[in-house]
């Protein structure tokens, strides 16, 4: 079943973070394909860290072993929750040691070294992800998911539509494809 989204950015990020916050895990599936060192939410799965199950079920979703870490995506001004400093990482290039109390609430942060390779967001590099953490923000107290590309072990990045709704048909991991497509001049959006 397919439900049309009626509404703007900070709705439609609003709508996004209702599932997240409920422990899905979930696809992205927005405008154009991101090409490049990071991922902005475009086609990407992610989900809420609070639990080595959520971990667990990325990492089968995409064919990983167990001990495979995911990378938190976090808004930049909620890194001191995390790491107690900001340590900026817009591409991934950074791994700081997870503060204590960060891991103890949300294990699925970081690598089994108790540290993580973040992405950091601000509202200006990509104003919708950013919203959508600070979403998530206000129902689990952290701006912060776990993100990984859109795809499976073996197979590229999601180029389709179709290909996201295969993906969902087969995973049993994947709860949510959320589609943004154009028609024409206007935007739609599904969730699934």
């Amino acid at each position: 079943p397919y439900e049309s989204f009626e509404g703007d950015d900070a709705g439609w990020a609003e709508a996004v973070a209702g599932l997240l916050a409920d422990e899905q895990v979930v696809g992205l599936f927005q405008g154009r394909m991101e090409f490049g060192p990071r991922a902005l939410g475009h086609r990407s799965l992610v989900a809420v860290p609070d639990s080595d199950e959520v971990r667990d079920r990325m990492n089968r979703l995409k064919h990983r072993q167990w001990y495979r870490p995911t990378a938190p995506v976090v808004a930049a001004e909620a890194m001191g929750d995390l790491f107690g400093r900001n340590v900026s990482s817009p591409y991934m290039s950074m791994a700081p040691r997870v503060l204590d109390a960060a891991r103890a609430k949300s294990p699925a942060l970081g690598h089994l070294d108790g540290t993580a390779r973040h992405q950091s967001v601000e509202g200006t590099d990509e104003p919708w992800l950013h919203a959508l953490l600070l979403a998530v923000k206000k129902r689990t107290g952290w701006a912060v998911l776990i993100n990984t590309s859109f795809n499976t072990k073996g197979r590229p990045i999601l180029n389709t539509a179709a290909e996201a709704l295969d993906l969902l048909r087969d995973s049993p991991d994947l709860d949510a494809v959320l589609l943004e497509l154009e028609d024409g001049d206007a935007i739609v959006r599904y969730i699934s």
